[in-house]
């Protein structure tokens, strides 16, 4: 990447021209690559970069420059809906069992006990009731932007506490002493481990 050249037009009139330029560009690159909705937000938040940093923009590489910040939200974007997908596997697996509730011991009852009441109202809303982002905006009270930015948040802590929760888990299994051995009957038996 060339380093950054000075330019007499001042970063904001830089930054206007350069989005005249890339635009249309930038949003055909990513909805090549993904959905239309993601495309916007992608182009979105490219642009929301390059406004944050547009002290830094390099004068010769602008547009490739964007093309890379492109790239790199698209795999964010990809990623982050990867583990959204296995996140809502997870959870409709609970939904599906009638008799789930809060007070069930699996680490994904416990993690959605733990999370925050708005972050578990709008979670179990979307991925458990199964309303869209838009219906779940009306139950809500607020905008469909802002349950989308909602449910990332509370993806995010649930992701973390179940993290958590699982590390627990292992740290308990780990230090109990014993382990699970079979009697000629085929039943499980404890055995303590003897120090050597």
């Amino acid at each position: 990447m060339n380093p950054v050249v000075s330019d007499d037009r001042g970063p904001d009139v830089r930054f206007a021209e350069l989005f005249d330029r890339a635009y249309r560009p930038l949003l055909a690159y990513s909805r090549r690559r993904v959905d239309a909705a993601t495309a916007d937000d992608v182009v979105a938040e490219v642009f929301s970069i390059a406004w944050r940093r547009r002290d830094e923009l390099p004068v010769a590489d602008e547009v490739p420059w964007l093309y890379g910040v492109a790239r790199n939200v698209i795999r964010n974007h990809q990623r982050s809906g990867r583990r959204s997908e296995r996140l809502d596997a997870r959870l409709r697996l609970v939904r599906d069992e009638p008799e789930v509730g809060p007070e069930r011991s699996s680490a994904l009852a416990e993690a959605l006990v733990r999370l925050r009441p708005d972050d578990r109202e709008v979670i179990t809303l979307v991925a458990w009731e199964g309303l869209s982002h838009g219906e779940a905006a009306v139950a809500l009270g607020c905008s469909t932007n802002a349950v989308g930015i909602r449910m990332h948040r509370a993806r995010s802590s649930l992701r973390a506490l179940l993290d958590e929760i699982e590390a627990e888990g292992a740290r308990k299994g780990s230090s109990g002493g014993g382990h699970e051995a079979h009697g000629p009957d085929g039943e499980p038996r404890r055995t303590e481990r003897r120090p050597r």
